[in-house]
């Protein structure tokens, strides 16, 4: 239906993320979230040729899918996203298997080494994949929707597996990890943004607790997972697994996923209504007034321009580094465990119930975690006139931080102390909560910060995160040269030092992002 726009939400709604009503350089976008979307022509916004939604409750709206519906997306992304995540660490203990297979001089997996081996390269060339997924995906996704590239994605993520796995020389298992990484980063990165289309800012926060959940026990799941595969069946069955279990859900993906984008649902009711009365002036709300090439251009710059904001590089370099500890307590995950120590095979069952036992403590935790955000955002938004703002998340931020730094304290002297195993665990879970907190009041940062441009924004934090992630074996002398103890403190300590971050882009955060705004738009 042609018709007037949707009135703009009031200052007052607590949904709303930005003060005042919009300016020239703002736009409340149809969703009820303000937005900067400067390339939008705000003096058509009366045009009689103008289509919009029909009304508040139009189920064309994400907002207003069905529950059944958004449930079904939500799973098919957080599965993605488990697989995703899971298989860039499954070859953690599995690179040297493959180069025994392959011929080569393979160290033992906790013996000491000073060069980049192609056996490290199988690992980390994976988060180069990311790195390229980031700046490739999320402006060709903004461009074209999230819908073809999910679908797209999730084939030839199986696909790439199945190449890994027949793979007749290490040099061939390297470029095609590459290519399952590039194609891996997709749900990473088009996750959030999917979930902002279909839920308002005060609703995000158990969907993104599951979608972050997912990465977390991806990555945890996929190291111990890639161990145990590789001794029982041999390493190519690490691949097979992922692919297989990636087949699956391509498939369902191919009939169950929707565009979410809501500039891309509105275009096509544009495309259908002019064919339907052969008015071609007719025209969305969230159109661009950029040509093409212009368009394609902003698209591509748009995350490197969100990571050259002030607080979007200084809190990604603080998650990321948080991040980085994470991984290094799964590098460390093995030695810990009776099977990374190659104890006999009865010892088993004491890994398997380790692993069970952190699993559903994270699952509490997720919970704890969810209610715990939602409390201190709904008290910070009463507190201040009933008006949510994105800084509400970084408190939960600097909470979670110190949880990491307690962990890495507890964890890594427990395990160089070689302390009993309760106490050992009691750190770990300590540090898992802690990075989890930090990366979901992270992620729900960027998607209220950022809510048109979600995906980019989320490539912006992937940038310095698949960077580390690939550089990451060249830090691993250090482990060995200080000791697990003192490696864990300096990250304790590094981790204290940027809790700095989000501390002072508390209070002036939102204004530093409208100004940022008006002088640069993304």
């Amino acid at each position: 239906m042609v018709h007037p726009p949707t009135p703009p939400r009031t200052p007052q709604d607590p949904q709303t993320l930005e003060e005042g009503p919009p300016t020239q350089t703002e736009k409340v976008d149809y969703l009820g979230v303000v937005n900067s979307l400067e390339d939008v022509d705000l003096d058509r916004v009366d045009d009689s040729d103008l289509v919009d939604w029909d009304g508040l409750d139009d189920p064309e709206n994400p907002r207003n899918w069905s529950t059944t519906k958004k449930l079904i997306t939500v799973t098919l992304l957080c599965l993605f996203t488990y697989l995703a995540s899971a298989a860039s660490t499954i070859t953690a203990y599995a690179t040297h298997a493959m180069g025994r297979s392959f011929g080569l001089r393979s160290r033992g997996p906790f013996e000491e080494t000073e060069y980049f081996t192609d056996e490290d390269t199988i690992t980390s060339i994976f988060f180069l994949g990311y790195f390229l997924g980031a700046v490739l995906i999320a402006p060709l996704a903004e461009l074209h929707g999230r819908s073809p590239y999910y679908r797209s994605c999730a084939v030839f993520f199986a696909a790439f597996n199945i190449a890994c796995a027949l793979s007749q020389s290490i040099d061939t298992i390297i470029i095609f990890r590459l290519i399952t990484g590039i194609v891996a980063s997709c749900p990473l990165i088009l996750g959030p943004g999917t979930v902002a289309d279909m839920f308002p800012a005060g609703r995000r926060s158990v969907p993104m607790a599951a979608y972050v959940v997912s990465s977390m026990l991806g990555t945890l799941c996929g190291t111990v997972s890639g161990g145990s595969i590789t001794t029982c069946h041999g390493w190519e069955w690490c691949f097979w697994t992922i692919a297989i279990l990636a087949a699956v859900i391509s498939f369902v993906m191919l009939f169950a996923t929707r565009e979410s984008n809501p500039r891309l649902v509105l275009q096509n009711k544009v495309a259908r209504l002019r064919r339907e009365t052969g008015n071609v002036e007719l025209h969305s709300p969230l159109d661009s007034d950029l040509n093409r090439d212009a368009l394609i251009l902003r698209s591509f710059s748009r995350p490197w321009r969100i990571l050259g904001s002030p607080a979007m590089i200084g809190l990604s370099l603080h998650a990321t580094l948080i991040y980085s500890c994470f991984h290094f307590y799964l590098a460390w995950f093995a030695p810990i465990l009776p099977v990374g120590r190659k104890l006999p095979l009865k010892e088993l069952g004491i890994a398997i119930g380790i692993i069970i036992g952190l699993g559903v403590a994270e699952l509490i935790g997720v919970a704890l975690c969810v209610v715990i955000i939602n409390r201190v955002s709904a008290r910070l938004t009463a507190r201040r006139g009933g008006e949510a703002q994105p800084e509400y998340r970084l408190p939960i931020m600097i909470l979670g931080t110190l949880f990491v730094i307690t962990g890495l304290f507890w964890w890594g002297w427990s395990v160089q102390n070689t302390s009993h195993r309760a106490m050992i665990l009691i750190g770990a879970e300590i540090l898992e909560g802690g990075t989890f907190l930090t990366y979901l009041a992270f992620s729900l940062y960027v998607v209220d910060a950022f809510p048109s441009y979600a995906a980019s924004a989320m490539a912006a934090a992937m940038i310095p995160r698949a960077l580390f992630g690939f550089l990451s074996p060249l830090f691993d002398k250090l482990k060995y040269d200080i000791g697990l103890g003192w490696a864990s403190s300096v990250l304790a300590f590094l981790a204290f030092v940027f809790i700095s971050v989000p501390i002072l882009y508390y209070r002036p955060g939102h204004q530093a992002r409208r100004a940022e705004r008006q002088e640069r738009p993304f």
